[in-house]
């Protein structure tokens, strides 16, 4: 009897030592994401995280997927700043919601039509986005075409020239090409670099 009041003695302590050095380690991290947020904003930096995402845990496991890959390609195509998982969510609640106003105003029949019609608006939609943005790049092919050559022409390196026309162009060819430029920084050839926005655009 005396060994199990010990035993649990000892995994009682053994808890709470446990506990006060993990509140410890939450706490001092705390202070120095604060302290971290605080310098940077002293240099004028802007804070470590950016649009507050929603939706991560949907995200994270949708992108797992074939279809979420496929969204996520989509998205990247339209230049939305939408998660897989945030226009998932969206597009399920609009939906949702035209079922059930569509069911209870008309008839309970159109409610799936509505939804299915939703569903075909939604891919529309991205598909519109993707030829808009598609347009827009082809109408800045000119001015990209005019700095890609006088950086050459001033004998800088192609990956220069990339990162310059980057820095100068507005989106979605300094999107696109600031892409390629971090490709290039981390070690991809031209070739490959050049064939993502193929494929995105």
């Amino acid at each position: 009897m005396t060994h199990l009041v010990l035993l649990t003695l000892g995994a009682t302590l053994l808890a709470g030592l446990f506990t006060a050095l993990g509140v410890h380690a939450y706490a001092s991290g705390l202070a120095q994401r604060a302290a971290l947020i605080e310098r940077l904003s002293a240099t004028g930096a802007p804070p470590p995280a950016g649009r507050r995402r929603r939706f991560r845990g949907v995200d994270r496991r949708l992108r797992g997927t074939a279809p979420g890959r496929r969204i996520e390609l989509k998205l990247a195509t339209t230049g939305l700043d939408l998660t897989p998982g945030e226009f998932l969510v969206y597009m399920l609640l609009a939906v949702a919601g035209t079922w059930l106003v569509c069911a209870s105003l008309l008839a309970p029949f159109f409610g799936p039509v509505s939804g299915l019609i939703g569903l075909w608006a939604a891919n529309a939609f991205l598909n519109w986005q993707r030829a808009r943005r598609t347009e827009r790049f082809i109408n800045q092919l000119p001015e990209l075409a005019r700095i890609l050559a006088n950086a050459t022409q001033a004998g800088l390196a192609l990956r220069t020239a990339i990162g310059m026309a980057a820095e100068e162009l507005e989106a979605p060819a300094g999107e696109e090409l600031a892409r390629v430029a971090d490709r290039l920084a981390v070690g991809h050839s031209i070739e490959e670099a050049l064939g993502e926005i193929v494929e995105r655009l």
